[in-house]
Protein backbone atom coordinates (compact mmCIF):
# COMPACT_ATOMS: atom_id res chain seq x y z
CA UNK A 1 0.00 0.00 0.00
CA UNK A 2 1.70 3.12 -1.01
CA UNK A 3 1.53 6.10 1.65
CA UNK A 4 -1.31 7.97 -0.93
CA UNK A 5 -3.74 5.27 -0.32
CA UNK A 6 -2.50 5.25 3.62
CA UNK A 7 -3.18 8.60 3.88
CA UNK A 8 -7.13 8.33 2.72
CA UNK A 9 -7.46 5.11 4.59
CA UNK A 10 -6.32 7.19 7.87
CA UNK A 11 -8.67 10.35 7.24
CA UNK A 12 -11.75 7.96 6.43
CA UNK A 13 -11.73 6.58 9.43
CA UNK A 14 -10.75 9.50 11.44
CA UNK A 15 -13.50 12.02 9.19
CA UNK A 16 -16.29 8.87 8.97
CA UNK A 17 -18.54 9.00 5.99
CA UNK A 18 -18.91 12.47 5.77
CA UNK A 19 -15.23 12.86 3.98
CA UNK A 20 -15.70 10.06 2.45
CA UNK A 21 -18.66 11.34 0.70
CA UNK A 22 -16.70 14.13 -0.66
CA UNK A 23 -14.20 12.37 -1.86
CA UNK A 24 -16.39 10.29 -3.60
CA UNK A 25 -15.82 11.98 -7.04
CA UNK A 26 -12.42 11.22 -7.26
CA UNK A 27 -12.83 7.58 -6.40
CA UNK A 28 -15.47 6.80 -8.45
CA UNK A 29 -13.39 4.70 -11.18
CA UNK A 30 -12.22 2.47 -8.47
CA UNK A 31 -13.58 -1.35 -9.05
CA UNK A 32 -13.05 -4.17 -6.36
CA UNK A 33 -9.97 -5.50 -7.24
CA UNK A 34 -9.68 -8.20 -5.19
CA UNK A 35 -11.31 -10.86 -2.62
CA UNK A 36 -9.65 -10.25 1.07
CA UNK A 37 -9.45 -12.53 3.75
CA UNK A 38 -11.25 -11.96 7.05
CA UNK A 39 -8.61 -11.04 8.95
CA UNK A 40 -7.48 -8.55 5.72
CA UNK A 41 -10.59 -6.99 6.37
CA UNK A 42 -10.81 -3.64 8.56
CA UNK A 43 -13.62 -3.49 10.25
CA UNK A 44 -15.08 0.27 10.26
CA UNK A 45 -18.52 0.98 11.68
CA UNK A 46 -20.50 3.95 11.39
CA UNK A 47 -23.54 4.29 13.22
CA UNK A 48 -26.66 6.56 14.12
CA UNK A 49 -28.15 5.17 17.04
CA UNK A 50 -31.99 5.89 16.75
CA UNK A 51 -34.82 3.30 17.63
CA UNK A 52 -35.55 0.84 13.75
CA UNK A 53 -38.54 0.84 14.38
CA UNK A 54 -39.65 4.32 13.32
CA UNK A 55 -36.99 4.74 10.31
CA UNK A 56 -36.69 3.23 6.75
CA UNK A 57 -33.68 0.72 7.05
CA UNK A 58 -31.92 -0.87 4.57
CA UNK A 59 -29.00 -3.35 4.13
CA UNK A 60 -26.84 -3.18 0.80
CA UNK A 61 -24.67 -6.58 0.98
CA UNK A 62 -21.83 -6.09 -1.81
CA UNK A 63 -20.42 -9.10 -2.50
CA UNK A 64 -18.30 -11.32 -5.24
CA UNK A 65 -19.21 -14.88 -6.08
CA UNK A 66 -15.66 -15.82 -6.62
CA UNK A 67 -14.40 -14.83 -2.62
CA UNK A 68 -15.26 -17.73 -0.57
CA UNK A 69 -15.97 -15.48 2.26
CA UNK A 70 -18.84 -13.59 0.24
CA UNK A 71 -20.31 -16.78 -0.87
CA UNK A 72 -20.54 -18.27 2.97
CA UNK A 73 -21.46 -14.78 4.05
CA UNK A 74 -24.43 -14.53 1.21
CA UNK A 75 -25.46 -17.75 2.20
CA UNK A 76 -26.55 -16.24 6.00
CA UNK A 77 -27.75 -13.45 3.85
CA UNK A 78 -30.62 -15.37 2.04
CA UNK A 79 -31.58 -17.12 5.12
CA UNK A 80 -32.06 -13.48 6.67
CA UNK A 81 -34.06 -12.21 3.34
CA UNK A 82 -36.23 -15.45 3.86
CA UNK A 83 -37.10 -13.94 7.07
CA UNK A 84 -38.18 -10.85 5.77
CA UNK A 85 -34.88 -8.47 6.65
CA UNK A 86 -34.44 -5.75 3.94
CA UNK A 87 -31.69 -7.09 2.14
CA UNK A 88 -29.91 -6.22 -0.97
CA UNK A 89 -27.29 -8.31 -2.68
CA UNK A 90 -25.27 -6.72 -4.89
CA UNK A 91 -22.37 -8.85 -7.23
CA UNK A 92 -19.61 -6.62 -7.59
CA UNK A 93 -18.39 -7.88 -10.42
CA UNK A 94 -22.16 -7.48 -12.50
CA UNK A 95 -22.94 -3.63 -10.40
CA UNK A 96 -19.28 -2.34 -11.13
CA UNK A 97 -21.51 1.12 -11.20
CA UNK A 98 -23.22 0.78 -7.93
CA UNK A 99 -19.91 -0.75 -6.72
CA UNK A 100 -17.79 1.92 -7.18
CA UNK A 101 -20.81 4.77 -5.88
CA UNK A 102 -20.58 3.44 -2.25
CA UNK A 103 -16.49 2.88 -2.93
CA UNK A 104 -16.51 -0.64 -2.23
CA UNK A 105 -12.56 -1.69 -2.25
CA UNK A 106 -13.19 -5.39 -0.63
CA UNK A 107 -15.90 -7.61 -0.40
CA UNK A 108 -17.73 -8.90 1.67
CA UNK A 109 -19.28 -5.63 2.45
CA UNK A 110 -21.97 -4.19 4.34
CA UNK A 111 -23.85 -0.59 3.86
CA UNK A 112 -26.89 0.17 6.39
CA UNK A 113 -29.04 2.73 4.80
CA UNK A 114 -31.67 4.56 6.75
CA UNK A 115 -34.09 6.88 4.66
CA UNK A 116 -31.97 6.55 1.92
CA UNK A 117 -28.43 8.15 3.45
CA UNK A 118 -25.65 6.20 4.53
CA UNK A 119 -25.58 5.32 8.74
CA UNK A 120 -23.04 2.33 8.97
CA UNK A 121 -20.45 0.78 7.16
CA UNK A 122 -18.56 -2.88 7.71
CA UNK A 123 -16.35 -4.72 5.64
CA UNK A 124 -16.14 -8.18 6.80
CA UNK A 125 -17.10 -11.72 6.89
CA UNK A 126 -20.51 -11.52 9.55
CA UNK A 127 -22.28 -14.29 11.47
CA UNK A 128 -26.24 -14.49 10.84
CA UNK A 129 -27.01 -12.63 13.95
CA UNK A 130 -24.90 -9.39 13.38
CA UNK A 131 -25.69 -9.10 9.84
CA UNK A 132 -29.07 -9.26 11.67
CA UNK A 133 -27.62 -6.32 14.21
CA UNK A 134 -27.15 -4.04 11.63
CA UNK A 135 -30.77 -3.88 10.46
CA UNK A 136 -31.84 -4.11 14.42
CA UNK A 137 -29.17 -1.37 14.92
Amino acid sequence: MNWHVLAVVVALAVAGPPLAEQLGSRFRHATPERCAAPSDLPVVVYSAAADHRHRDVELLHFWRPNCPVSVKTQARVRALQAQGYPIRTINTLRQRELSSRYQINATPTFITLEDGVVVGRVAAGLGKEQIAALIEG
